[in-house]
């Protein structure tokens, strides 16, 4: 394993941890409770089925999944550090709406995406 990748993510769940990260600028995540996630979505492991008879595109797919439980924004900040379309985003929060603290949260979260590839 890569040692950047490896104490970066060391370093990023002692952040965590602390009461600034936890109480501040989690709360939202935390109190909201933890979601079933994809854990590897960005536009490569995305794709619609097509009907062979028709040649008429059907269903949205998601492949390659490695799922666990955790803040939803996880599977979403894969997708900004990976080149997910803008208007994916625009689409989820027309339905779920940001709450406070996000654009931190997501900083932590690409961080650690980033992190975890660094370390493979």
């Amino acid at each position: 394993p890569d040692l950047v990748g490896t104490l970066g993510l060391r370093a990023m769940e002692r952040l965590m941890e602390g009461y600034v990260w936890r109480e501040l600028i989690f709360a939202e995540s935390n109190a909201a409770g933890p979601s079933l996630l994809h854990g590897d979505l960005w536009l490569g492991n995305m794709a619609v089925d097509v009907d062979p008879e028709t040649g008429k595109r059907g269903r949205a797919l998601c492949l390659g999944a490695s799922s666990w439980f955790g803040p939803p924004e996880m599977d979403l900040a894969v997708g900004e550090a990976f080149g997910m379309p803008g208007r994916f985003y625009q689409a989820y929060h027309h339905h779920i709406p940001r709450t406070e603290g996000y654009d931190e949260r997501m900083l932590v979260y690409r961080l650690y995406h980033l992190l975890a590839h660094l370390n493979q």
